[in-house]
């Protein structure tokens, strides 16, 4: 299955991975090809790379070259936003150098709510959504370098959830 890619692969392409101050993650959890797409949407409005779990990638919404883990890329991001994480070990082992985890799961047991400096049990799909509603309210422009900023200020703000 083909990943759901598009964008330009200077910026989805493995070396974004590599190279990027801020990766949204993506799982499983996410539950649907929809919810991916509005995930990689977000992506592409704050400057982020796109990178995610065996499952994600089992799915097809990722390529094997934005595999994050043990069987995939080890990043070092400066913000890593997890989106439908579970927090398994093959995962983890590939953002353990991430200088900040946001993690966003349902189920506040999810290991990677342990492994987060900030930690949101909700519905990423809910989250994606009023994240994207805030960027709005604060007239975002990617081209600021405010992306990171105003990320974690929206989740450090649960009112906004």
């Amino acid at each position: 299955m083909e990943a759901l890619l598009n964008k330009n692969e200077a910026h989805w392409g493995p070396e974004a991975l590599s190279s990027a101050r801020f990766i949204i993650g993506v799982g499983r959890g996410l539950g649907t090809r929809q919810a991916f797409l509005q995930a990689q949407n977000l992506a592409d409005r704050l400057g982020a790379a796109i990178g995610g779990t065996r499952g994600a990638l089992d799915e097809g919404w990722i390529t094997h070259e934005q595999e994050i883990g043990l069987s995939g890329k080890r990043v070092h991001p400066e913000l890593y936003l997890a989106c439908g994480i579970s927090g398994a070990n093959f995962h983890t082992l590939g953002i353990e150098q991430a200088r900040y985890i946001i993690a966003i799961n349902p189920d506040p047991e999810a290991r990677i709510h342990t492994l987060a400096h900030l930690s949101v049990a909700a519905d990423a799909n809910t989250c994606i959504k009023a994240l994207w509603n805030f960027l709005d309210a604060t007239r975002f422009d990617k081209n600021s370098n405010d992306a990171i900023f105003l990320v974690k200020e929206f989740f450090q703000r649960t009112e906004l959830l």
